[in-house]
């Protein structure tokens, strides 16, 4: 009944145009994310014991309680004046993290009157905004370079892996939708500036800050580019050539303004964090150091493990068969895009829109194979990006069945 009321509400919220959906897409795209969703819940509780996605959801089962019991603390703990009260340095830390609970927990707080606190109904009400973040990403594909239909339909709404992991009660789809919505705001404000937009805009920055706030210094250089290129009218391509030559250019020659204290030792310390879990599965990463030779000499690695694995003899279990299935897809897409590219596909490519998505991609597969060993991890770290450049790459091939010399 919930699926039923959601898709309804996303049928009249939705625009009615050449760009848009039809109501048939909408009712296989959002029945089969709430069915991955599910899936994802049943998964990890079975096989991994309930693993973050469950501790959210019984941690909004206290919230809601909190909210019966004691609605003025319900709302002001989080105070930011009660993190400082800790004795130790790292309060804002701790205040972060906090509010990235909070975030994906108190909403449910009320959610769970109506759904009585049920995991799988509490999916459908998680998955609306996260839908919102595919339909952004396929109307702006479709309204900018008149993108192929299906093929693009297919690819951000039906893709197993990538629905599966974006579906999950927990923060990677929470912090695809406010990337998208980010980027959605930010291309309006190019356009035309106008108030609302920037608080939007603003607003999605400070959840990306709470979610993963390496992914807002990510986005940072790709929006600098694009408004760079929008205000000056200069080709694309060099600017955010230079743009991101010198952002790489600051973190690493942060290193000898201060050996302790910069911007690389921030990526040295992920790293560090990560390396002291356990996991059952792990590729082979070498240590970093703070200093540029050490990123040069693992980058190699860190493309590798993102990019290319897991191999298909290296999988262990339904989870990881699934990501080599998502390496096969990507590695199809490019040899799609070699053998059959529509005739301006060049010009998607090099308009700043696409570079953005493309430029912000390639930065976090980078970041994501420096710093995460356990392919369960990349694989949710890095599916963003893979969905923008799966998608992008969808755009420039030719679906026509006539080769594309006879166009």
């Amino acid at each position: 009944m919930f699926t039923i009321l959601a898709v309804l509400w996303l049928r009249r919220a939705m625009p009615k145009d050449q760009y848009g959906l039809t109501d048939f897409q909408i009712v296989l795209a959002f029945g089969f994310k709430v069915l991955m969703g599910c899936a994802y819940g049943y998964i990890f509780l079975v096989k991994y014991d309930g693993d973050d996605t469950w501790w959210l959801h019984e941690y909004s089962l206290g919230q809601t309680d909190l909210l019966k019991e004691d609605p003025w603390w319900f709302f002001a703990e989080m105070n930011p004046l009660i993190a400082f009260t800790r004795e130790d340095a790292s309060a804002g830390y701790y205040y972060l993290a906090d509010l990235e609970t909070w975030l994906l927990t108190k909403p449910f707080a009320f959610v769970n009157f109506l759904s009585g606190g049920n995991y799988y109904i509490n999916i459908v009400f998680f998955n609306i905004p996260v839908f919102l973040g595919q339909y952004w990403l396929f109307r702006l594909l479709r309204k900018k370079f008149a993108s192929p239909g299906w093929p693009v339909y297919a690819v951000v709404f039906l893709v197993p892996p990538v629905v599966f992991w974006l579906s999950g009660l927990r923060a990677d789809g929470i912090l695809f939708f406010m990337v998208m919505l980010a980027f959605r705001e930010f291309s309006k404000l190019i356009e035309r500036p106008a108030v609302r937009p920037v608080i939007i805009y603003i607003l999605a920055l400070a959840c990306i800050l709470i979610l993963r706030s390496i992914v807002l210094m990510l986005l940072v250089p790709a929006f600098v580019s694009w408004f760079i290129t929008r205000k000056t009218g200069k080709p694309p391509v060099p600017v955010f050539i230079a743009v991101y030559s010198t952002c790489i250019i600051l973190v690493l020659g942060s290193i000898l303004v201060s050996p302790e204290r910069n911007a690389a030792t921030v990526i040295v310390n992920h790293q560090r964090s990560f390396f002291e879990l356990e996991g059952n599965t792990r590729f082979h990463l070498d240590s970093l150091e703070p200093e540029a030779l050490s990123f040069v000499r693992i980058l190699p690695q860190a493309l590798n493990n993102t990019f290319l694995r897991p191999y298909p003899w290296e999988a262990k279990g339904a989870l990881q068969y699934a990501s080599v299935l998502e390496v096969l897809l990507f590695l199809f897409l490019v040899f799609l895009l070699s053998l059959r590219p529509i005739p301006g596909w060049k010009g998607v490519i090099n308009h700043p829109f696409t570079l953005s998505f493309l430029c912000f991609a390639a930065s976090l597969y980078v970041i994501t194979g420096y710093i995460v060993p356990f392919p369960g991890a990349i694989v949710r770290y890095k599916i963003i990006g893979e969905l923008f450049m799966m998608s992008i790459m969808t755009c420039c091939i030719n679906w026509n069945r006539q080769r594309p010399d006879a166009l």
